[in-house]
């Protein structure tokens, strides 16, 4: 078997043909308390994060983490 590189033409033609459909790729990459998701088309949302409440760039709504399992979300962008 031929060693293949990470990201070329080939891997991915071989990944297809293994497991058929289509590869996608995403990536989430922290820098402190800010959160970048990554998709192949680009950076897809941005998140920041401080102590119990999280904002989403991508949908621009507040969460706060309460006890318990529980969340509260807002509802407006």
């Amino acid at each position: 078997m031929d060693v293949l590189v990470r990201g070329t033409s080939l891997e991915r033609e071989w990944a297809v043909a293994m497991f058929g459909g289509n590869i996608r790729y995403r990536k989430r990459l922290a820098l402190g308390p800010l959160k970048f998701n990554i998709t192949q088309k680009g950076l897809s949302s941005m998140s920041f994060k401080l102590g119990f409440w999280t904002w989403n760039s991508r949908t621009k709504k507040h969460s706060i983490n309460l006890p318990g399992g529980l969340s509260w979300i807002s509802n407006n962008k």
